[in-house]
């Protein structure tokens, strides 16, 4: 059985030092809530419950990487050798840093010292709500499986005709997906396809095959190499969807968890696989009524500090032991 890592980004974005740097770089940078919104920083302790999640969910993980930029959270145990801090400047280019675009940031995660061939890679505020096994995340020829769902904000195909036009009415996000099947079209000499996103959640990865990628696409993600998100971003699934193409990995199309679906999981205990949980109350309670194999709590620009209350209780209800990695 091959290793598998698990690499997260993560900052504290109430670090004096931290707000300093953004300050000074922000100037003379067209930025919106988007690219600079508080949402981006915030910092709820998420990743302290997430690591606590794979030691109760997932403990065969290998070796966890915290990919940071000069930062170290309060609670961290320096003396914990399962879990080790990434400086920005150990894998991103010298020009890069500081950067602010986690976009940016997580295109050279495959190049952290000693990261094994197979591994995950996770958002601070991603868990794991059940056990899982690592078949979960890989098949038995050991591809990565590539989770995702239909892109929302697209109902028909895209094309080479209608692209630029679809690309003209999204916000930044919405735009990186968009960006990120113009490359892929391109490359591969596609001229349709049905657009779909990330499931939002852990996703794995073949190091190999990622570092592939950015040299394969390395002049365009030249051409993108903003500080701050911007609409010049490239998304994620451009790796993931690449590899499928080119039958590394395996596609997997998952459902938008309905209300429906979240009633039959309560009451009948039927496997919601990937729960998306916008950052409000009455979405976060129901974490403490079904068990997703995985979640995302994502932080929106809507949250308020009862939002970040509420979810502090939940988390603390689910994940109640200290990890290793904690003081």
């Amino acid at each position: 059985m091959y290793n598998i890592d698990l690499v997260y980004l993560w900052c504290d974005g109430k670090d004096k030092s931290f707000l300093d740097r953004k300050k000074q770089y922000i100037v003379g940078h067209k930025c919106n809530g988007e690219s600079n919104g508080r949402e981006r920083f915030f910092d709820n302790d998420e990743l302290k419950y997430s690591l606590r999640s794979v030691e109760k969910y997932a403990d065969w993980i290998h070796h966890i990487y915290i990919v940071t930029d000069r930062q170290r959270p309060k609670w961290f145990n320096t003396n914990c050798k399962k879990v080790t801090i990434i400086d920005h400047s150990t894998i991103l280019p010298k020009k890069l840093i500081p950067c602010f675009n986690s976009t940016v940031i997580e295109r050279y995660i495959a190049n952290i010292p000693g990261l094994s061939e197979h591994f995950i890679y996770g958002n601070d505020d991603t868990f794991f709500g059940s056990k899982i096994s690592p078949d979960y995340f890989f098949t038995d020829q050991g591809k990565p499986i590539v989770r995702v769902k239909k892109f929302n904000n697209f109902p028909y195909k895209l094309t080479s005709l209608n692209i630029k036009d679809a690309y003209s009415k999204m916000r930044f996000w919405g735009k990186s997906v968009i960006k990120s099947w113009e490359m892929l079209m391109n490359y591969w000499k596609i001229t349709q396809v049905t657009p779909y996103e990330l499931h939002h959640n852990f996703d794995a990865y073949l190091k190999s095959e990622y570092k592939e990628v950015m040299n394969d696409y390395e002049t365009i993600f030249q051409q993108s190499q903003e500080r701050f998100r911007s609409e010049k971003d490239i998304n994620r699934i451009l790796f993931s969807v690449h590899a499928v193409y080119k039958g590394s990995a395996v596609m997997k199309i998952i459902a938008n968890t309905t209300k429906k679906m979240k009633i039959k999981s309560f009451l009948f205990g039927h496997k919601v696989e990937s729960l998306y949980v916008d950052k409000k109350i009455k979405s976060l309670i129901v974490l403490t009524l079904i068990h997703p194999d995985l979640y995302c709590i994502n932080d929106l620009a809507e949250s308020n500090k009862w939002d970040n209350i509420i979810e502090r209780k939940i988390l603390t209800r689910n994940f109640p032991l200290k990890s290793i990695a904690e003081k």
